[in-house]
């Protein structure tokens, strides 16, 4: 979703260059996994960590074994639900419908 969003925003602000080259980007990239998933190659997966009290966390792309994932994941959905909704009453312009790939 955020890749459309910023698309949409660049393209209502009429950056439509830096519009087009983003929506290249996400096509090449989305093109990129394919062939990769054909061929059987399988990328390292994604991580980050935080210090929360002096404890570092671990989340690695796929991994579910995080003890509060559930508490963890209602967050980040609510996070994105409240971005997607900000930015949608901020640019009633934006149809998120129309950046979507074929």
């Amino acid at each position: 979703m955020s890749w459309i969003v910023m698309i949409a925003c660049y393209a209502e602000r009429t950056y439509v260059n830096e519009a087009w080259e983003l929506m290249v980007e996400m096509q090449l990239q989305v093109a990129m996994r394919k062939k990769m998933n054909c061929q059987g190659i399988r990328k390292e997966a994604g991580c980050s960590w935080i210090e929360i009290e002096s404890e570092i966390h671990e989340f690695v792309a796929g991994d579910r074994s995080h003890p509060r994932i559930v508490k963890i994941k209602s967050l980040l959905k609510g996070l994105d639900s409240s971005l997607t909704s900000f930015i949608q009453e901020e640019h009633k312009s934006i149809k998120v419908e129309n950046f979507k790939l074929k």
